[in-house]
Parts: structure tokens; sequence; C-alpha cells
């Protein structure tokens, strides 16, 4: 696990994860953010996935978020949340005020069994931060895939937790 501090780039994406079964008790009953799902526009409103995009272009890229767990800062970027939002279902677009909050306080839970970009020479490691998001009452796990850079920057991806086979 990485330790070191300073200036991180980084980019946000969703796909599917079943990493945060690796979650201790207290972090799978612990959210790290409370939403209602609304905060955006709400579920099955035509133009949601629209207004979600506009809203994290303008809230999120370029935001920087010190991650406790890694002890960095990350930094979200355009492309991120453009690969984030074309993996994103109803779910993961209410999640996405909780970008943040996944980053910064996530449960380190491992690193990826096939890491994403093996051949890309300038990642030396990805790590895996899980976390709870409580939506509209109900508890959903996400996972946020951080790959760290051979210059000791960081770029993250958003995944949603998919242990309970619903996706």
């Amino acid at each position: 696990m990485a330790g070191q501090g300073g200036a991180i780039a980084g980019g946000c994406a969703v796909l599917p994860d079943e990493n945060c079964l690796a979650l201790t008790p207290t972090a799978r009953s612990t959210p790290v953010a409370g939403l209602t799902g609304h905060e955006i526009a709400p579920p099955g409103t035509t133009g949601r996935y629209k207004a979600v995009t506009r809203w994290a272009m303008l809230n999120l890229r370029r935001q920087t978020v010190w991650s406790h767990t890694l002890g960095a800062d990350v930094q979200i970027g355009r492309k991120g949340i453009e690969k984030a939002l074309s993996h994103a279902g109803d779910t993961l677009l209410s999640a996405f005020p909780a970008i943040p909050a996944l980053v910064a306080h996530g449960t380190y839970v491992g690193q990826p069994a096939k890491p994403h970009d093996a051949k890309d020479e300038s990642t030396r490691a990805w790590h895996l931060l899980g976390g709870i998001v409580h939506i509209n009452g109900q508890n959903v796990a996400f996972v946020v895939h951080i790959r760290e850079a051979q210059n000791g920057w960081f770029f993250y991806d958003l995944c949603r937790d998919r242990d309970d086979g619903t996706g």
C-alpha cells in the first residue's frame, strides 16, 4: 500500500466488482456517506444521465480528495468521470455525490485479482478501497480501484460491489 503524500491526478470509472466482500463487518455496516438518491435528479427521471454528467463535470472534475488510507491526494479527472458514466445504472448515478467520501474514507480491501493495465509500464500497482454508501434507506457497497502510477500519482475508478448478484 502506498504512503507517499503529494499532488495526485486521477479519474473515475464504474465497473462491476465483488471486492467489498473483504470489508470488515464494521466497514460493511458503517456508511462513508448517506444520500437520498435524489441529490442530482430522481431515479428513472428522463435526462438523469445528462444531469449527473453535467453535475459531475462541474462539481467533481479537478476536485482533490485526501485518501486517509493511501496517505495521498487523489484528483478526479474528466476521463475517469466519463468512464464511470459509461457503466452507470440508476444506483451508480445516485452514488456520484459520494465519490469524494469513498476515496477519503474507503477501507483497504487489497489488490485486484486481475490487474487492469498489466501491460502499461506507467502503473506501479493497483489498490482497492471499499465502502458503504447509504442510498435511500439501503446500504450499497462500492469499491474504488486506485491505480498508483510510477510517478507516485493515483488514478481511481468507482465500482459497485455485486455480491448480491443484482449488479
